[in-house]
């Protein structure tokens, strides 16, 4: 009889062991997909921050060019033909270079300030 009963206390303790272990087992598994969903979500937002700071480095980058264009077009237009010799000018004169200068810079501040204000404001964010 104590044998039996030595059985059924081993059996009892076994099945209470694997029950607490399968539920230790089952919360882990719980912790590992919440772990991994916020894996996943840190993810799209460090791949959606890098495609926002791709789009306003270029955005940047077709600033500074169209400041570049304005500022060979604006010292294009106080240039003069030589005459007799096609393909030739007469360079812009200092003063109109010195503006032209003073005006690329202060287009590439601005370019600048609007690109460091729109990556402090960082990506838009989805459903807010």
């Amino acid at each position: 009889m104590p044998r039996i009963i030595a059985g059924l206390l081993l059996i009892a303790l076994t099945g209470g062991a694997w029950v607490y272990l399968d539920y230790l087992n089952k919360q882990e598994q719980v912790a590992a997909e919440e772990m991994r969903k916020d894996m996943e979500k840190a993810r799209a937002r460090a791949v959606a921050k890098g495609r926002y700071e791709s789009e306003i480095f270029n955005e940047l980058a077709s600033c500074r060019d169209a400041a570049k264009k304005a500022n060979h077009d604006y010292i294009g237009q106080h240039e003069r033909p030589v005459r007799g010799k096609p393909g030739q000018v007469i360079p812009a004169p200092k003063a109109v270079m010195d503006d032209a200068v003073k005006m690329l810079e202060a287009a590439y501040v601005d370019c600048q300030h609007t690109y460091d204000a729109r990556l402090q404001s960082g990506p838009p964010q989805a459903g807010k």
